[in-house]
């Protein structure tokens, strides 16, 4: 935060801090710092991560899903972006049908 304070328009630091607040489970903090990290650097992959991963926690699978849609543009060699689109896809459809199909998402 100290960091953030000092440089403002660094999207890394707000990246760092989305992680930050997961860590501490923090999830709706991690959104907010994640879309500000967004706002600064659209290109930045890790703050899509970050946001998706704040959101799975929240069990928004929607949301996360296109902020994995949209990360996944600057990362086109990253697995983990389509790994991800796939289990939220999983729980988008456990959420319509009432199953329990969101393993791997605690």
């Amino acid at each position: 935060s100290e960091a953030i304070r000092l440089d403002p328009n660094d999207a890394n630091l707000f990246a760092d801090r989305a992680q930050a607040h997961i860590k501490l489970n923090a999830f709706t903090e991690a959104v907010s710092d994640a879309n500000k990290s967004i706002q600064l650097n659209p290109s930045l992959p890790k703050a899509y991560l970050r946001k998706a991963t704040a959101c799975i926690k929240l069990q928004e699978y929607h949301t996360a899903k296109v902020a994995l849609q949209n990360g996944a543009a600057f990362a086109q060699d990253d697995s983990r972006f389509a790994n991800l689109i796939q289990q939220c896809d999983r729980c988008i459809a456990g959420q319509l049908t009432k199953t329990s199909s969101c393993l791997g998402f605690k």
